[in-house]
Order: structure tokens, then C-alpha cells, then sequence
């Protein structure tokens, strides 16, 4: 389920709340973010946010994204740091009849990871991630 709110003057909220079978259906709060509109082409985002791993999107697990497509696993394998603490500015941009957007991310992610030579989890934590990631597209 996601949740979003607008709060006036720029200002929203977002909250995904996510259960998977793998994890005995627990529910997670997946995303938890504020966005504010600093202007028509950007917006500032800060809180749990997703972290783009090759093309995993924002909406990857939201309603039927990829209706009957079959994702290669070694992409899409579920990696535990997909989301990560921090912030992001988004940017749409027109260059003539193309549009670009980007995305430029900074924060940290802490949480255990499976050791499969010992059959165990750990704790493990990723500083100071960075993140850039851009889009073009026309029509």
C-alpha cells in the first residue's frame, strides 16, 4: 500500500508499506519520504527513499508495472540495500523535443545480509552512497 499526501505549499508525504511471502509477510514500511517543490523543475526528497540499482524504479513492486514481463533475476535479484537513508534532488529538464530527467542521491544504508558460507545474517552498513542517474525520452 502506498500512501501519499499533499501538505500545502510544495510539501508532501509519501509512505509505502510492503509485505512479500519471503518475508513471512511481515509489513515494512519500504519508503518514507518528504518531498518539496523547490521550483516546477526540481524537488528535494528526504527520508527512506529507493535506491535506483540499475533500472529499479520507484514503482518497480506498485500495481502491474511489468504486467506479464519476466525481469532477469540477476537485475531485479532483491538486493537488501534497495532502499537507503537520505536525500535526492529530481530534475526534468527540456532539451527541444527531449526530455531529461534526473536524479542525484547521497545517503546510508544499514541492515544485515545473508552469508550463505555460513548459512547466517550479519550486520553490514554502506556510507556515503552516491547515486546519479538520468533519463531521456521523447514523445
Amino acid at each position: 500500500m502506498q500512501f501519499s499526501s499533499d501538505l500545502g505549499d510544495g510539501l508532501s508525504a509519501t509512505v509505502q508499506l510492503m509485505s512479500e511471502g519471503i518475508n513471512d509477510f511481515e509489513v515494512e514500511a519500504r519508503w518514507a519520504y518528504l518531498s518539496y517543490e523547490l521550483s516546477d523543475q526540481h524537488t528535494l526528497i528526504a527520508g527512506k527513499l529507493v535506491n535506483p540499482l540499475f533500472y529499479q524504479s520507484e514503482y518497480e513492486k506498485v500495481g502491474y508495472v511489468h504486467n506479464f514481463a519476466r525481469l532477469p533475476k540477476s537485475v531485479y535479484f532483491g538486493f537488501d540495500f534497495a532502499t537507503i537513508e537520505g536525500a535526492a534532488i529530481n530534475s526534468n529538464f527540456q532539451l527541444g523535443e527531449i526530455d531529461l530527467a534526473t536524479k542525484v542521491l547521497y545517503g546510508s544504508w544499514r541492515g544485515e545480509i545473508f552469508q550463505a558460507a555460513v548459512n547466517d545474517y550479519f550486520e553490514f552498513g554502506l556510507n556515503d552512497m552516491v547515486s546519479l542517474s538520468f533519463e531521456l525520452s521523447q514523445n
